[in-house]
C-alpha cells in the first residue's frame, strides 16, 4: 500500500491534511511541491495537496479529508447526526469560502510572517483581513458555542479543516487579540491547538 503527500510544507491546506493523516494514523510519504516556484502536474490547476494512495490520486482537501476519515478511521471524525454532520459541512465551507483569505493570506502574512522576515506590514491589507476575520469569528463562535462540533471535546473533520487556519491568524499579535474576544471559539482553539495532531504538523511552530 502507497500513500504518499503532495504538499507545500509552508501551507495551510497541507496542515490541514497532515494533522488529519496523524488523526487517524496513517503514514503518508512527503513530496514537496511548491506551487509558486514548480509545476505541480499531479494538480490540473498546479496548487497542492495532493493523495495518491495506489495509484489512485484525489485533490481537494474537502475530498481527501473524507477519503482519509473514510479509509483509515472508519468515518471516525465524521458524525452520523444529520444537523452534526450539516454543521461541520458548514464549517468547512465557511473557512474555505470566508475563512482562508482574511486569516492566512491576509493577518498571518502581514502581522506575523513579513515581521518574522524583518519585511515591512501591509497595513492595508492586515486591516481588510482584520475586517473579514469579524465578519467570520462570530458565525463560529454560534456554532462553537452550539456544542455540536468545535466542542473542545471530540475531533471532527470541522476542527481539522478550521483549526490551522485559527492557528495562522493567532500568530498575528492583532489576530490573537481580536481571537480573545470570542469565548467559546478561544476556548476551543486552546483545545485543539494542544492536540498531538496539531502541535506536530504545525508549521508555524517554531516561529519567533
Amino acid at each position: 500500500m502507497t500513500l504518499r503527500l503532495f504538499a507545500y510544507s509552508p501551507s495551510v491546506y497541507c496542515q490541514i491534511v497532515r494533522l488529519i493523516l496523524a488523526e487517524v494514523r496513517a503514514d503518508a510519504e512527503l513530496v514537496e511541491r511548491d506551487p509558486f516556484t514548480d509545476t505541480v502536474e499531479e494538480h490540473p490547476y498546479n496548487r497542492v495537496p495532493v493523495l495518491e494512495h495506489d495509484g489512485n490520486r484525489i485533490y481537494e482537501t474537502v475530498a481527501i479529508l473524507r477519503y482519509l476519515d473514510s479509509h483509515f478511521a472508519v468515518g471516525r471524525l465524521t458524525p452520523t447526526d444529520p444537523l452534526t454532520q450539516a454543521r461541520m459541512v458548514q464549517v468547512q465551507a465557511l473557512a474555505d469560502t470566508y475563512g482562508y483569505w482574511p486569516l492566512a493570506r491576509q493577518v498571518f502574512v502581514q502581522g506575523a510572517e513579513r515581521p518574522s522576515r524583518k519585511q515591512a506590514c501591509d497595513q492595508e491589507e492586515l486591516t481588510k483581513g482584520l475586517n473579514g476575520a469579524k465578519k467570520l469569528l462570530p458565525e463560529l463562535e454560534k456554532i462553537s458555542a452550539e456544542g455540536l462540533v468545535l466542542n473542545a471535546r471530540a475531533m471532527t473533520l470541522a476542527d481539522c479543516h478550521l483549526a490551522p487556519m485559527i492557528g495562522f491568524f493567532a500568530r498575528a499579535p492583532e489576530g490573537a487579540a481580536l481571537l480573545k474576544e470570542f469565548t467559546a471559539l478561544s476556548a476551543w482553539f486552546a483545545w485543539v491547538s494542544q492536540q498531538e495532531s496539531y502541535r506536530s504538523t504545525d508549521p508555524n511552530r517554531f516561529m519567533t
